[in-house]
């Protein structure tokens, strides 16, 4: 799905996999009860699985320069 645009691919795949951290913590905070903060990380998920996955290539480049703001959690990815 992400090799439609090669030069965003690698962006886009960290972006989805982020977005797949943020619903997972979602899933765990809702288990334990904390209602509030699960829906709040899991909307902001699913808006960088959306992000990365539904957008244009020029809607996606537009996005790059928010997106560039979670350069730092994106660099975490690459530890794993």
């Amino acid at each position: 799905m992400f090799s439609r645009y090669p030069d965003q691919a690698k962006k886009r795949t960290k972006l989805a996999a982020l977005g797949l951290v943020f619903s997972l913590c979602a899933a765990v905070m809702a288990w334990m009860d904390i209602g509030v903060a699960a829906a709040v990380s899991l909307s902001f998920g699913g808006l960088l699985l959306g992000i990365a996955i539904f957008l244009s290539h020029a809607g996606f480049a537009k996005c790059e320069k928010a997106i560039a703001r979670l350069a730092p959690f994106i660099d975490l990815l690459d530890l794993f």
